[in-house]
Parts: C-alpha cells; structure tokens; sequence
C-alpha cells in the first residue's frame, strides 16, 4: 500500500491517494498518520482517490471504521469526496456513503470534475497530487501493515 497526500491550507483542502492492495490494518494506520500532521485540519475538505487501490476489505470492516470515526475526536466534519473506478471499491465507498452520511456529508464519484464540483474547489487542485511536494509527504509501502525496509 502507497499513501500520498497534500495539504493546502490556502483551498482548506486535504487530498489523499491510495495506490496498491489497501486493507484495514493499513488504512488506520496512513488515516491516523495523517491526523498527527501538525498541518491536518478536520475543519478542511477532504478528497480520497482510490482509483489505483485494491481494497482488501469486508462490510464487516466498512461498518467498524466508520465506528471508530465516529468515535475519533480527530475525524474530518467536513465534505469528503471518494474517486473510485472499479466495481468493488465502488460498491465498498458507496456502502461507506450510506453509513457516514448522518455523521458527515459524504460522495462517491468516478470522475474528479463531479468529485470537485461537491467539494467547491477548481478541478485543476487534482494535479497537484503528482507534485514533488506531495511525492515527499507519500508514506512507503506497507505490507501487512509492516513498513518495507
């Protein structure tokens, strides 16, 4: 599993991207390494891509990480949109949706321009997550959750 993310604090908006096989284990651990950013802020707009993720994960699972957002006093409140391009991330994001919308507005998309339009911000941020300074803040692969070395 990969993890690039930007934050721009001037749009109030946090961009993520998963990239390889992606399972629960691993995604709390890149979700709470982003929470300890000194730059996070749960107050900005948030944008997952999934489009190169294989995501490894059960309904069981979906329903305990919306648990333990809803728990976590660090979890975003505000709009946070998903892009997604494959049929079973699509379906696990929309069974996402359903379980986060009365705790957070929530959308699942399948081209940025619609993802954009929901979060209000111009499409061409997008880009921004190829940069050199988002490459820099990527956490390295994990397997099983264990760093490679």
């Amino acid at each position: 599993m990969k993890l690039t993310y930007l934050i721009l604090h001037e749009e109030k908006l946090i961009m993520e991207r998963f990239a390889g096989d992606v399972d629960l284990y691993g995604l709390l651990r890149a979700v709470q390494g982003i929470w300890a950013d000194s730059d996070f802020d749960k107050t900005y707009r948030g944008l997952l891509d999934l489009q190169s993720a294989d995501l490894h994960l059960s309904f069981t699972e979906i329903s305990d990480l919306v648990s333990l957002l809803d728990k976590s006093p660090e979890s975003s409140q505000a709009p946070f949109g998903i892009l997604v391009s494959k049929p079973f991330e699509t379906t696990l994001a929309k069974m996402f949706e359903a379980k986060m919308q009365p705790l957070q507005h929530v959308g699942v998309f399948s081209e940025p321009q619609d993802l954009f339009d929901f979060l209000e911000k111009p499409v061409s941020l997008f880009e921004l997550l190829n940069s050199p300074i988002a490459l820099q803040q990527s956490y390295p692969s994990f397997v099983n959750g264990e760093q490679l070395t």
